[in-house]
């Protein structure tokens, strides 16, 4: 058997440049996998939350820590998958 299947799902994620200082990212690469660059990141994160490893049950995420704190939002077309903006709106 043979299929062909497109799995479309777009994300808008908003990050904190100002988090993703050289230390973190050399720190995220040792201890977790290679990500070249903060554009990298964003994607890496868009990828987790498609996988539903982000689903706005939690704040943390492996290798980016709190969400909030790391001025991560993620949001697809029916609302925030990190949930901890919806309070402020």
């Amino acid at each position: 058997m043979k299929a062909v299947v497109e799995i479309v799902h777009t994300f808008e994620v908003t990050v904190d440049e100002t988090k993703f200082t050289d230390e973190f990212l050399e720190e995220f690469n040792s201890t977790m996998y290679y990500i070249e660059d903060i554009d990298g990141h964003i994607k890496n994160l868009a990828c987790l939350a498609a996988y539903g490893n982000i689903d706005g049950s939690t704040n943390f995420v492996e290798g980016y820590g709190d969400l909030k704190e790391m001025g991560i939002k993620i949001e697809d077309e029916n609302g925030y998958v990190s949930d901890y903006r919806r309070s402020e709106d």
